[in-house]
């Protein structure tokens, strides 16, 4: 009957054990995010980080080569599990001529639409054309703070 016990109290045990080792190794599971990051880092590949960890802490780890373009990487964004990063190069932009561009390569331009491409285009052709940058804001809805959004991507 001791013997019984004993058996059975040792394959308990055993139970017991092999359940904390498995709650454990759930738990270190639960506590990294598995991320991927390719593009341009000299590191590219999938890893392991903590929770609560943002996109720069990653790309401490994936170093971001010369030419990576981080302008638009939100750096201080939280990692979520699972996700894929992928760091663009930085390409030289070619400025659209406010002068000359169609509707089609206006548009093109943050926060224009076709109906503010029309306006810009209606306004250069009653005027001969733009003499200077600034003068895009006498374009009915086009104030400062759309100018200062596309002035980098325009010429005349």
């Amino acid at each position: 009957m001791l013997r019984k016990f004993l058996m059975i109290l040792s394959v308990i045990s055993l139970i017991l054990f092999e359940t904390v080792d498995i709650r454990s190794d759930d738990i270190k599971e639960e506590a990294l995010l598995k991320v991927e990051v390719k593009g341009e880092v000299e590191n590219p590949g999938v890893f392991y980080m903590e929770k609560g960890s943002c996109i720069a802490d990653l790309l401490e780890q994936a170093g971001p080569k010369e030419n990576a373009d981080l302008s638009g990487v939100p750096l201080q964004q939280e990692l979520f599990h699972t996700q894929i990063l992928v760091i663009p190069e930085i390409r030289e932009t070619r400025l659209i001529s406010i002068n000359s561009a169609p509707i089609e390569e206006l548009i093109l331009l943050p926060g224009i639409g076709t109906a503010l491409a029309e306006r810009i285009i209606a306004y250069r052709e009653e005027h001969g054309g733009f003499r200077t940058m600034e003068e895009l804001m006498k374009v009915s809805g086009i104030g400062q703070v759309k100018y200062e959004r596309i002035k980098e991507f325009i010429s005349l």
